[in-house]
């Protein structure tokens, strides 16, 4: 089936810009490397929202999964216009207010690339609590800023016409280098 077909209801599907899990960064919950893309958001939907649109959320509750053996943080959130969002504030207020939901998500959140021929994710650990995703959001956006910074650097210093180039994992080094506090 296509994937769909497959989504999990009362949810829309969206990510947080400006943020990477990195692949070279072993996060502490899970012993795992980052995934390599966005953080993933679940809206706890009231409407379905169009296609490339940005809304505004308030994050409530987290999920990490091992997939295939990288962390992929999924953040459950709701659309600060929601009429229902005076009554959530955290994890136990969306396990009060929408029972079974959370528990279901997690379950979908395993099974849902399986019809792709892809392998079951793993749950890392349990549903965190707004304070703890706050601080994995704010950590992926400066793994994003190294990315940007790095890929910046690249360009800004790379001469198609020069004698001699680096290769990106070369000016990635000095870049780093200079970061270090290096002489680069």
């Amino acid at each position: 089936l296509p994937r769909e077909l497959i989504q999990l209801r009362s949810t829309n599907l969206v990510i947080i810009p400006q943020t990477w899990k990195s692949p070279d960064h072993i996060e502490h919950t899970t012993s795992c490397k980052g995934v390599n893309d966005r953080i993933d958001v679940l809206e706890i939907a009231y409407c379905v929202a169009k296609r490339v649109v940005v809304v505004q959320v308030r994050m409530l509750s987290t999920v990490s999964l091992i997939d295939v053996s990288e962390t992929d943080w999924e953040i459950i959130t709701i659309d600060v216009k929601d009429p229902r969002i005076q009554k959530l504030d955290d994890i136990e207020d969306v396990d009060a207010f929408f029972p079974g939901l959370l528990h279901a998500t997690v379950e979908w959140l395993k099974i849902y690339k399986i019809p792709d021929g892809k392998p079951q994710n793993q749950c890392a650990c349990d549903a965190k609590k707004v304070a703890f995703i706050t601080d994995v959001v704010a950590e992926v956006h400066k793994f994003w800023q190294g990315l940007v910074n790095i890929y910046y650097f690249m360009l800004k210093y790379t001469n198609a016409d020069a004698l001699f180039h680096l290769s990106t994992e070369e000016a990635k080094n000095i870049y780093m280098e200079a970061l270090d506090g290096g002489t680069a």
